[in-house]
């Protein structure tokens, strides 16, 4: 079986658990960034007001993470593209960061969150179920340029 097909019955075994994302998420982090060929992954799953209910990010340093979860008002104000930002239903379901505007790179989610990881680049996905928003996944790479070329390892 080719690696890519394992790759994606991986994941969707994983995802029919029924354990939820928290026990899961390093998991579907892997899976997907070795899917795309991204240098790391982050996913944020919704609860059932569609609002932030947990995260993973795979290579985020202690201080990042504690700025996220204990401040949280640097990330909601006007110009934010955040992860309640992304989850909204309308608008694309992926691709909102893979070119943003410029006021999202003077943003404190861009700054103090992504920038603060050493990623840039930043393909966003929404994952829907039953017609609400279930999670918000990020796949990230670091500063330079994006080669159309660069192929996933599988």
């Amino acid at each position: 079986m080719p690696v890519r097909q394992r790759l994606w019955q991986e994941l969707d075994m994983l995802c029919r658990l029924g354990l939820g994302l928290a026990p899961i998420a390093p998991d579907v982090c892997a899976l997907l960034r070795a899917l795309v060929g991204a240098d790391a992954a982050a996913l944020f799953w919704m609860d059932g007001n569609g609002q932030p209910a947990g995260f993973h990010h795979e290579d985020s340093p202690t201080s990042v993470r504690n700025l996220f979860l204990n401040e949280p008002h640097l990330f909601t104000g006007a110009g934010e593209t955040n992860i309640p930002t992304l989850a909204q239903p309308n608008g694309p379901r992926t691709g909102r960061l893979l070119a943003p505007g410029a006021q999202y790179f003077r943003s404190n989610s861009y700054n103090l969150l992504v920038r603060a990881n050493g990623h840039h680049h930043t393909l966003d996905l929404r994952v829907e179920a039953l017609g609400r928003t279930r999670a918000v996944v990020g796949l990230f790479r670091p500063p330079g340029p994006v080669s159309a070329t660069r192929r996933p390892p599988c």
